[in-house]
């Protein structure tokens, strides 16, 4: 069996199966945000590399390569320009384990209660009858 780098072992499983990605990314990122620049980086990779990527993304190279480097630190915006170009989306999930997970007792301001026109839904929660 030819010796062959991993970098270039999971390029080639996510050209052939591009679904692979984003269960892939998930796992990185469950490992650390390091882990994750890894991946992100051979998915970009298995996509036709940064300056393609970055082309469909609309957005520059350096935003692209900003995404994956070491000490790179992207903005929301260019990290969700990038995945949805590559298919994926973010997406937030409750941890049940973490000790702030539960918001019994968690009292909410009256004032300020208003809705973002860019949202469907408010901004705070509505009150609870009781």
């Amino acid at each position: 069996m030819p010796n062959i780098r991993w970098d270039d072992h999971m390029v080639a499983k996510l050209q052939e199966n591009p679904e692979y990605a984003s269960g892939y990314l998930n796992a990185c990122l469950e490992e650390d945000l390091d882990a994750f620049k890894v991946g992100l980086k051979q998915v970009i990779d298995a996509r036709g590399g940064a300056s393609k990527v970055a082309r469909q993304a609309g957005i520059s190279r350096e935003s692209v390569y900003k995404s994956y480097r070491v000490g790179g630190n992207p903005t929301l915006k260019s990290l969700s320009a990038l995945l949805a170009t590559l298919g994926l989306k973010l997406s937030v999930d409750h941890r049940p384990d973490h000790p702030t997970s539960d918001f019994t007792g968690v009292r909410i301001r009256k004032s300020g209660r208003r809705k973002d026109p860019k949202a469907s839904f408010p901004i705070l929660p509505p009150k609870v009858a009781g």
